[in-house]
């Protein structure tokens, strides 16, 4: 059976909170909730009216200012009759995919970012992440080394030839912006968040073009010493 990880800047539904609405901002090209220290908006809750039979539910986002609102609606039979009835039948017993949860990434800017605002305001952004009312992210990707996020190039051992990787270290970005979100994030959403590394790039002495930037390829004798690098 096939496991999907959807990594999206998106939301779950959930129950259990009441709804805080959008405080809106108009800034020309679209409007934005605003969230700070004292205030962040919230889904509603799904009540078992909200789905109850023939009724259905939608959230509507758009560019004059609706923000996740929330509307229930009824089905109603339609006025003229297909030509041919279709039939759909669901098979329950089957599964194919495995949806495991939903995040996002946690690259050196968004530690950055997070990590300069106040405690408040960084502790209500970080509850409309992975807290109840919000999109209770399980998921977050970080990066090997550096990205396209990053102040600047690195990767974790930059040392010409360090093939036994004896020189390999986490940065400060690692211990000053992504493991305190790591950490709280896990608090909120009362388990470990999940985690899965993708480097951006490999060391420069590993690569065919000797530089930190540009499109290049492995050497084919660092193969293995990069899946090492991997696992370390």
């Amino acid at each position: 059976m096939n496991r999907v990880i959807l990594s999206l800047l998106g939301f779950s539904l959930v129950g259990g909170t009441r709804a805080l609405d959008c405080a809106p901002r108009d800034y020309g090209d679209g409007v934005v909730c605003v969230c700070n220290a004292g205030y962040c908006d919230k889904l509603e809750d799904i009540t078992e009216q909200d789905l109850s039979k023939g009724n259905y539910l939608f959230y509507t986002s758009s560019k004059a200012g609706d923000r996740l609102a929330k509307s229930v609606n009824v089905f109603e039979a339609s006025a003229t009759a297909p030509e041919e009835p279709v039939f759909y039948r669901l098979n329950a017993d089957v599964t194919y995919q495995e949806i495991m949860g939903f995040g996002g990434a946690l690259t050196d800017s968004t530690g950055l970012n997070i990590m300069s605002l106040s405690d408040a305001a960084r502790e209500k952004l970080l509850q409309t992440y992975f807290g109840e009312g919000g999109s209770q992210y399980l998921y977050l990707r970080v990066p090997i080394g550096a990205s396209d996020f990053s102040l600047e190039y690195y990767t974790y051992d930059d040392v010409d030839g360090d093939v036994n990787w004896n020189n390999f270290a986490l940065r400060d970005e690692d211990y000053k912006y992504k493991m305190p979100v790591i950490k709280r994030a896990s608090d909120i959403r009362g388990q470990p968040i999940k985690l899965f590394g993708a480097a951006w790039s490999a060391p420069w002495w590993m690569k065919r073009n000797g530089t930190e930037f540009g499109f290049s390829y492995l050497l084919e004798e660092y193969y293995q010493a990069w899946a090492d690098y991997y696992v370390k």
